[in-house]
């Protein structure tokens, strides 16, 4: 059967700290891990999305319309609120796939895949395709968070949260970590690198006016001559 190409909203999901849970009591992980699946599969069900295949502790579900998409990841995060202590991320992304061998691949699941994986713990992260598919549905609230950088993809992703009661909301230095800024970035930025400046140039300034002072050349010695005081004899 060849592979087939089609236009779909992808969610990726995946449980916060699974691994070192896994380490340090896998009973308790193991258990973790079913309410999840539980919860998942009731949820994708729900919402007429379509489970492609679990991965470990994560998910990778398909949906045929955004809001869905969207609802159902609402409602998996409410649910995990309630049944388990561990916080699930979730990425949505709206894009082209292919399907193959009841699996799918493509930049779509490329973006939904990264966006999770910088998701808030417990938060829901979306590419600007969903965000306009559901920017009519006034009972969806999004969050802004700029073009961020998304390991191996190649441009900037316009990215947004889903703003929901319970859920977490971006703080500003996350934002400002997701969109790359560096150090030198935010301390230009700041107030106190300006005052900082100012003291410098401040305790410096001897030495400014130094460094730009004109001097007159220094008098080496002094000669005196003789005075004689005429009388006017003739």
């Amino acid at each position: 059967m060849s592979a087939k190409r089609k236009l779909a909203a992808i969610m990726f999901t995946d449980i916060v700290g699974y691994t070192a849970l896994m380490g340090s009591d896998e009973d308790k992980a193991f258990e973790v891990l079913q309410i999840s699946r539980d919860i998942h599969i009731k949820s994708i069900n729900q919402f007429n999305g379509k489970l492609i295949k679990e991965m470990g502790d994560g998910m990778l579900a398909q949906f045929e319309s955004a809001i869905d998409s969207v609802l159902c990841a609402i409602e998996i995060q409410k649910q995990s609120r309630k049944q388990i202590k561990e916080k699930i991320r979730i990425g949505l992304h709206l894009g082209d796939i292919t399907f193959d061998h009841k699996d799918i691949f493509g930049d779509g699941v490329n973006i939904a895949s990264r966006l999770q994986s910088v998701a808030d713990p417990g938060g829901i992260y979306i590419s600007e395709s969903i965000q306009k598919s559901i920017r009519a549905k006034t009972a969806v609230k999004t969050k802004f968070l700029g073009q961020i950088k998304l390991k191996n993809v190649d441009y900037p992703v316009n990215a947004y949260s889903i703003i929901e009661k319970g859920l977490p909301t971006p703080s500003p230095a996350k934002i400002e970590q997701l969109k790359g800024k560096n150090l030198f970035y935010k301390l230009s930025r700041s107030v106190y690198t300006y005052i900082i400046i100012l003291l410098l140039i401040f305790a410096n300034g001897p030495w400014i006016r130094n460094s730009f002072k004109t001097e007159a050349p220094g008098i080496s010695s002094l000669l005196i001559l003789p005075f004689d005081n005429f009388t006017g004899d003739s």
